[in-house]
């Protein structure tokens, strides 16, 4: 059965390798990427793949990007952290607690 799959973090090690499995079992897999994020080369141009560009911070920017894509799946594997200048305690704490906080209330007009 095929679904709408959303997928943060895709542009990750993990992520992408999920998208990558999801989009071969004949999902379409849907990945909000942060403004200046990439997805991986091998993921680029999958017609099952969508990169779209957006704030994760933000609930009203993300449901406005993501509005209409209405998600059967969620998983959630982005995180503040991953670049070395990301890796301050308080960058840490407020980047993964606004990034899921920002996902969960967007994922309310879905």
């Amino acid at each position: 059965m095929s679904e709408v799959v959303l997928v943060t973090g895709a542009t990750g090690f993990v992520g992408s390798a999920l998208v990558e499995r999801l989009a071969a079992q004949g999902h379409r897999v849907v990945c909000p990427v942060r403004p200046g994020g990439e997805m991986p080369p091998r993921l680029q141009g999958q017609t099952r793949v969508s990169a779209v560009v957006t704030p994760m911070d933000d609930a009203a920017q993300l449901a406005t990007a993501l509005a209409g894509e209405r998600p059967e799946r969620v998983y959630h594997l982005a995180a503040a952290g991953v670049r070395a200048d990301d890796r301050g305690s308080a960058a840490l704490l407020a980047g993964n607690v606004n990034i899921t906080m920002a996902l969960l209330q967007a994922a309310t007009d879905w």
